[in-house]
Order: C-alpha cells, then structure tokens, then sequence
C-alpha cells in the first residue's frame, strides 16, 4: 500500500487488458479517481489528461485535498469499438484497486 498524507499530490499507475488485442493508446477512455470513504469524492480525468508510460500502462495525477483522506481507487470507463452498437462503440468498465492511502 503506498501511503500519502494529505495536502500531497500523487501519481496513480494504471492498466487494463482489452478483448481483441486492442491497447488503451488506441481506446478513448475516462479515469475517475474516487476516494472509497466518501461518497462524492472523485477526481475525472479524459485519456489526455493522464500520462502514457506504454501502450498499456497511463498513470494519473491527483491532488490529495481534492479527495480527503482516505483509500483511493479508481474506475476506468473505455470506449471499445464496436459497429453492433449504434454509436459504434460499447463500453467497458474496469474497476482497479491502485493500492493508495491518504492519512491525514
């Protein structure tokens, strides 16, 4: 678990496997960083506002005082492609437990 104290700004890793070989460099996606412990604490951010380390591999950015203390996670929503949908995409959710704590 890495720990932060709150008033810190922190950088949160994040990956996901796709169906179809696809990467999230090519996949539209958001990131919402939400603190577990309060129920409208969150942080979006679209794809370009992370930070690409691979083709698979994005990391966010989050400001502690924004979400209080508590244990971070975080919900990735993408855009997968797929014309058997009438905007041509469905969605896929991948909820991800970055492993992150902020004390007070």
């Amino acid at each position: 678990v890495q720990t932060v104290t709150l008033g810190s700004d922190v950088k949160i890793a994040f990956s996901a496997e796709l169906p179809d070989g696809l990467t999230m460099r090519e996949v539209p996606f958001t990131a919402s960083v939400y603190n577990a412990d309060k129920q409208d604490a969150q942080v979006v951010l679209t794809k370009d506002a992370c930070i690409m380390v691979s083709d698979n591999e994005y990391v966010a950015l989050v400001d502690t005082e924004t979400l209080g203390v508590g244990i971070y996670m975080l919900k990735v929503v993408f855009e997968i492609p797929d014309t058997d949908y009438p905007l041509g995409y469905r969605r896929q959710v991948v909820r991800i437990n970055p492993n992150v704590k902020c004390n007070g």
